[in-house]
């Protein structure tokens, strides 16, 4: 890897795993964990990590974006 975060990087250490379509994945995973962490939020009897309602929109919308760009063509 010759940079931090470099996605070509993840990309071909994915690959190497087996795992060819790697942007789909990786989109089916975040999605998957932000919704699971939206439950997880909504269904805690703490009224605190509701805070956490706040800030997982834009998150989920950053590192989708970051998703996008692994196999350098925008999303349809």
């Amino acid at each position: 890897m010759e940079k931090p975060f470099d996605l070509k990087a993840l990309e071909a250490k994915l690959k190497e795993k087996g795992l060819p379509q790697v942007e789909g994945l990786a989109r089916g995973v975040v999605e998957a964990v932000f919704e699971w962490s939206e439950e997880s939020v909504k269904a805690s009897p703490s009224k605190l990590d509701d805070l956490a309602l706040v800030v997982i929109p834009p998150l989920k919308s950053l590192i989708l974006s970051k998703v996008d760009e692994i196999d350098g063509k925008p999303a349809a």
